[in-house]
């Protein structure tokens, strides 16, 4: 009966949809029965249906839940330098830095004793604020006046215009 089970969930296992790996899985079933394995395998699923009996349980019991347990110190044993690592260890406190919530108690502190900020005006956002330089600074440029070329005579409508009202 077990030898049935196990030859049906074989025939599972050499079943897939790729050809290459149902052939290969094929070989490994062949293999696995050359050198016997599928009959133990077949007399493990046997066993496995029957109950445990007590002669077949394990010496050594599970700890339960309710006994003590022992520390790793204990089972590992002494370590030989263990003065000279306590000597250059640096306490973690020092390696961290301040608890997080000593950080935001202080933080909290310092904005309690602020003053709170000035209300605004409404109106444009404050930004980048741009300061002209002086014009005179500019290359090029200086105390003259610009001189204005007149040499051009002003368009013929614009005389039309002033000689008929004068």
């Amino acid at each position: 009966m077990s030898l049935k089970e196990v030859r049906g969930a074989l025939l599972q296992y050499t079943s897939c949809a790729d050809p290459s790996e149902s052939a290969a899985r094929r070989e490994r079933l062949r293999q696995a029965e050359a050198q016997g394995t599928l009959d133990e395998t077949a007399a493990q699923v046997v066993r496995s249906s029957f109950p445990v009996s007590e002669s077949e349980r394990p010496l050594s019991p599970l700890p339960n839940s309710g006994t003590t347990r022992t520390p790793i110190a204990r089972r590992l044993g002494a370590q030989p330098d263990k003065a000279i690592a306590s000597s250059s260890r640096v306490p973690i406190m020092e390696r961290l830095g301040p608890l997080v919530d000593e950080a935001i108690s202080e933080e909290r502190i310092n904005l309690e004793t602020a003053p709170p900020p000035q209300k605004r005006k409404p109106g444009r956002p404050p930004g980048r604020k741009t300061v002209n330089a002086s014009p005179l600074k500019l290359g090029g440029a200086g105390l003259r006046r610009r001189k204005v070329l007149s040499n051009k005579p002003p368009p013929p409508w614009k005389e039309k215009q002033f000689s008929s009202y004068g």
